[in-house]
């Protein structure tokens, strides 16, 4: 080793890595992690794992938007459902209506 050697400096910038595109790097690996711990884990639905491989071809804005809605649209179910049993345990059986929507 030559003792009048500089220590070589390279920075992030001189590689070409920016914060934004570690952040999106970052973000890619998150996302990428994520699928695949749920595609690996018997307990989740095929019906998630189907959704989360339809929705990676879709624009991920609307995928977003469209899940936003359901879990609004689902939250309402649960809560009317959730009215229905107190109610019933009341002794005043109420169910809600059955889900038209539902595929035969």
């Amino acid at each position: 080793m030559i003792d009048n050697q500089a220590p070589l400096e390279v920075s992030a910038r001189h590689l070409g890595v920016t914060p934004s595109r570690i952040d999106a790097e970052i973000a890619a690996f998150a996302y990428d992690t994520s699928v695949a711990d749920v595609i690996a884990d018997a307990a989740a639905s095929f019906a998630l794992k189907q959704r989360i491989h339809f929705d990676a071809a879709r624009d991920p804005i609307d995928a977003l938007n469209d899940a936003v809605e359901l879990l609004r649209i689902s939250q309402l179910r649960v809560d009317a459902l959730m009215a229905a049993h107190r109610e019933a345990e009341k002794g005043a059986l109420v169910f809600p209506e059955p889900n038209r929507m539902r595929p035969k």
